[in-house]
Parts: structure tokens; sequence; C-alpha cells
């Protein structure tokens, strides 16, 4: 029990150590005359021009921003597809041979596959449009 105790404690210590390392540090209070900046009606704008960022990223087209947009799904959807193949074979180590089991991994690995194809499809579909649209621009 004692040791169960002293190692919380000792990872406790260790988990909030670095807080107390990279905390910042208050400064020192200025002495002599201070005076506050003078306040001015209406927010005191100095009337320059405000830009805002694309949001969408780089591409300034509709095609541009499906580009960054399927890029970014696949960045999440390739792993999940990979986990789901992975659980889908481990249902099928599990199943035994009882049959229910086996179609249930059997459709498992049916829908992560077409989830797959499904991803790699909509990639395919981009870069068809993609180059449809190029060929009557040029």
């Amino acid at each position: 029990m004692i040791k169960k105790h002293s190692l919380i404690f000792l990872l406790q210590i260790l988990v909030l150590f670095p807080q107390l390392v990279y905390a910042q540090q208050t400064p020192a209070p200025t002495t002599g005359n201070i005076t506050p900046a003078p306040v001015t009606a209406g927010g005191g704008s100095t009337g320059g021009s405000v830009t805002l960022g694309n949001p969408l990223g780089q591409g300034t087209t509709l095609l541009g921003f499906f580009q960054s947009l399927l890029a970014a799904v696949m960045v999440l959807a390739v792993p999940i597809i990979v986990f789901f193949i992975i659980l889908a074979g481990f249902k099928y180590v599990t199943a035994r041979g009882n049959a229910t089991k086996v179609g249930e991994a059997h459709m498992a690995l049916l829908y992560a596959i077409l989830g797959g194809v499904l991803i790699l499809g909509a990639q395919a579909l981009l870069v068809i449009i993609e180059s449809t649209v190029n060929s009557f621009a040029a």
C-alpha cells in the first residue's frame, strides 16, 4: 500500500513539475511617473485597411477547395479504414467457425473495403474533373 501511494506521489510530482518550471514570471513593477495613454472617442482607428486571409487554404478556386478538403479527409479516413480492416480480421479470428460471427466479420470487412473504395473513388473523380476542367480552359 505504501509503495502504491509513493508511486502515485512520484508520478504527480513528475507531471506537475514542468508546470512549475515553465510558469511565466511577472515583471517587476516600474517606478516613477506613469502617465496613461490618451484615449480617443470612437476607438481611435487610424483608417488602415483590414485584410482577411482565405480560410479555405491556399486554393482560390472551387477545385482547389475540393482538393484541400479531400486531402484532409484522406488524412483522417485512411487510418480509420485500416483500423476497421484490422477489426474485421480480429472478428474472423475470434469467430472460431461460428457461422453468424463469420458472417458479421465478412460484412465488417466488406464495409471497410467499400469505405476505402469510396474514398479512393472520390480522389479519382476529383482528378478526372480537374483534367476535364483544365482541358476546357486550354
